[in-house]
């Protein structure tokens, strides 16, 4: 994976490319963390474009600063402390979370070369992470998604149209009803559809699997969606089960453009991302008596403490009901 982040800016690696944090991505420092990070601890390619960013303009400050060629040099890389990245993070002017992430992304990488030998002490060993703002995640409203996907219209008479418009229902009844992250669905292949069992497979982060049950809604969509295919001709059995009318797969933005205009009119809404659907689904089903941990292992979460959010969600909801509500509240 590592390597398919290194070809994404081979086009930058040039004689006129006199930028040191475009050369930076050539040296073998960065090349071992991020071969370390794809395999090792199977971050995905997103974190490792993060974290390859937030090392090398970590570098280029390094060297511009401190006058420390720290990704050429091993010997200035030694040279480097505790202070020098506490400067560092006092020059950014960024996001909490963002700062996290970069701090995250240096210490990271400080340490793995102090684990590989070539620190003889990790200068990033007593910085702790700030602390993230918890936000409780927004959902979309049971009945509000249930006027959305539960009266769609009449699909239109085009072949083309229509296949459209039925790929996009069933995209949103699977991120809602089986809690898909857009990459999720994305990558979803037929295999990964069990008929008999009425489930998904689900290959998540970190490359974990999980089993997700498909509601009766979804199951009916994803038939549509297999015969609207069928009728143009498409190979949705291939190694993409969600298609463009041209037989291509779809991509990114599209599920995000899907989302945001189903969900155009809902205005209290902040975000319009395919993640507020896995939010809702997650939300609805703490809401409605499920057990926590099933709800973790539909999620794909690593721990119960990610889930338990969505208790709190719940919480707060009781809490605005009983204030308006009760004649005390």
């Amino acid at each position: 994976m590592w390597k398919i982040i290194l070809r994404k800016y081979a086009h930058l690696y040039n004689p006129l490319a006199v930028s040191y944090r475009l050369k930076g991505f050539f040296v073998q420092l960065l090349q071992d963390f991020l071969q370390y990070l794809g395999t090792e601890r199977r971050y995905s390619a997103h974190t490792l474009t993060a974290y390859s960013k937030d090392v090398q303009d970590f570098a280029a400050w390094a060297k511009d600063t401190l006058t420390l060629d720290i990704l050429a040099l091993p010997a200035h890389l030694q040279q480097l402390t505790h202070g020098h990245i506490r400067s560092y993070m006092g020059t950014l002017d960024c996001a909490r979370t963002t700062l996290v992430r970069k701090l995250s992304a240096i210490r990271t990488f400080l340490r793995f070369h102090h684990r590989k030998g070539t620190l003889p002490a990790n200068p990033a060993g007593r910085l702790t992470l700030p602390k993230k703002a918890r936000r409780l995640p927004e959902f979309v409203q049971e009945t509000q998604l249930q006027a959305l996907l539960d009266n769609p219209l009449p699909p239109p008479e085009d072949p083309e149209l229509a296949f459209v418009y039925v790929r996009d229902a069933c995209m949103l009844e699977l991120l809602y009803g089986c809690g898909l992250r857009r990459a999720e669905l994305v990558n979803l292949h037929w295999p990964q559809i069990d008929g008999s069992n009425h489930t998904l497979r689900i290959l998540g982060k970190g490359n974990k699997m999980r089993i997700v049950p498909i509601g009766k809604e979804a199951w009916h969509m994803l038939h549509a969606y297999a015969e609207r295919a069928r009728a143009l001709g498409l190979d949705y059995k291939g190694p993409h089960f969600f298609l463009l009318p041209n037989g291509r797969p779809i991509y990114d933005k599209l599920v995000y453009r899907v989302v945001t205009h189903a969900l155009r009119h809902l205005p209290a809404l902040r975000k319009r991302s395919p993640h507020i659907l896995r939010h809702s689904f997650a939300t609805h089903l703490v809401n409605n008596g499920a057990d926590l941990n099933a709800v973790k292992e539909m999620l794909g979460h690593s721990s119960l403490a990610a889930t338990q959010v969505y208790v709190h969600t719940g919480t707060a909801q009781m809490k605005d009901l009983h204030k308006k509500a009760h004649p005390k509240g």
